[in-house]
């Protein structure tokens, strides 16, 4: 739901959420290295998902999809997790403070030091929450921010809807998500670049231009591989010009999964089409492309 959304009647269950958790949310040491981060925002369709993948292989990140927590933490059998299934079913909004604290939890838990934390901060709130709760714990990096056009990304999704099975892939739907989009994350993105902290990347290009830009940016700003360098050399290693084939027939694509688009000459069919994982180099796996998928319904409440 939007994030500008009346919470008036998710008071009492926003207050006690909210609560429960400040107090711990903060769950980062106070000593030693500070976590590196990059928040990683692009609106739906403009194809971070594949990019976040990417990154992962060839420069060995750890890459935390806010959505996905929060769908893994309702599905856990939680207080929390259920406070975040009645939200989600009343269409109400999660407390930022939770889904920080999931955030933190998964940094820990991983035992990596650089991350790649997709589709958060949405909002203001989000992120005025999470500066208070991270303080100077982490090493923020930057933004890196998928910039594509609402036309480019719209034709993206509709064609993925062909196949998808997902709820969301429809017009209705791509327009609410669209607003919400403009109106909450683009300020946040904006905020960043005026201070110098965001990396702007045109999307509207084949997959492996796209990718190329990405790893110039990150050369550009120091930041090397975490892998071995032999595997580092090895991974996400295609063209710069190198288009979005098929990497798997739309026909093999299990139910709630982005299928992967015939080739075309036009930007909205040469790149990804998937704002949680599809079609690219290095494509994420059908499992977690369907988690990401299933996720779909808790990242519109962040």
């Amino acid at each position: 739901v939007p994030a500008s959304a009346d919470v008036t009647a998710a008071e009492p269950a926003a207050t006690a959420a909210s609560s429960a958790s400040s107090s711990e949310a903060s769950v980062l040491p106070a000593d030693g290295p500070k976590p590196q981060v990059i928040f990683v925002l692009g609106g739906p369709g403009s194809g971070k998902g594949t990019q976040c993948a990417n990154i992962v292989e060839r420069y060995g990140f750890e890459h935390l999809s806010a959505g996905d927590l929060l769908r893994a933490e309702k599905e856990s059998g939680s207080a929390n997790g259920q406070m975040i299934s009645d939200m989600i079913k009343n269409g109400q909004i999660v407390p930022s403070e939770v889904t920080i604290k999931l955030l933190h939890k998964a940094m820990l838990d991983s035992g990596k030091s650089h991350f790649l934390i997709d589709g958060f901060p949405r909002n203001h709130e989000n992120n005025d929450n999470w500066v208070k709760l991270s303080g100077d714990k982490i090493d923020f990096k930057f933004v890196l921010f998928f910039d594509c056009p609402e036309e480019v990304m719209e034709q993206r999704l509709l064609k993925r809807g062909e196949t998808s099975g997902r709820s969301d892939d429809n017009i209705e739907s791509i327009k609410k998500r669209f607003k919400t989009y403009t109106e909450s994350t683009m300020p946040v993105v904006d905020s960043y670049a005026a201070r110098g902290l965001a990396v702007k990347i045109d999307a509207t290009r084949p997959v492996g231009d796209v990718w190329a830009d990405v790893a110039r940016e990150f050369e550009a700003r120091g930041i090397e591989s975490l892998l071995p360098a032999a595997s580092a050399a090895a991974s996400v290693d295609v063209p710069a010009s190198a288009d979005v084939a098929a990497a798997e027939p739309a026909a093999s694509a299990p139910s709630g999964v982005a299928a992967t688009e015939e080739p075309a000459s036009d930007p909205a069919a040469s790149s990804n089409t998937d704002d949680a994982g599809s079609s690219g180099p290095r494509e994420p796996s059908a499992e977690k492309s369907a988690a990401s998928a299933e996720a779909s319904d808790v990242e519109e409440v962040q």
